[in-house]
């Protein structure tokens, strides 16, 4: 199964633009969701969220918006079948976390949202 990365550099926007883009995405998002599920979220179950064993560990393997701040590279395969894909300086993607991670620790792309 291949894992989805999106490039808003194939638009051939300004780097500036893309980040701008990918912030107002993730603030469309959010917004959304706040009107649709957090509104009418019971207030008793906002209480149980609190509660030890409702506090889980992140999801790893969600997606993120980042930006490179260097050329970089990935495998974005799968055990069978890898596929190093390389990424120039100030490209805007969105992928999984676990598949950057060790970019982001050795900051070398950074989160935009």
């Amino acid at each position: 199964m291949l894992i989805l990365i999106y490039s808003l550099t194939n638009y051939h926007l300004p780097h500036l633009l893309q980040a701008e883009y990918l912030k107002e995405y993730g603030a469309l998002l959010e917004r959304h969701l706040n009107r649709t599920v957090l509104e009418h979220f019971p207030q008793q179950a906002w209480k149980k969220l609190d509660e030890p064993e409702m506090i889980d560990e992140p999801d790893l393997g969600a997606y993120v918006f980042i930006k490179t701040k260097e050329n970089v590279a990935f495998d974005n395969g799968t055990a069978d079948n890898p596929d190093l894909q390389q990424f120039a300086e100030g490209t805007c993607l969105i992928v999984r976390y676990n598949r950057i991670r060790e970019l982001f620790l050795n900051n070398q792309v950074e989160f935009l949202m």
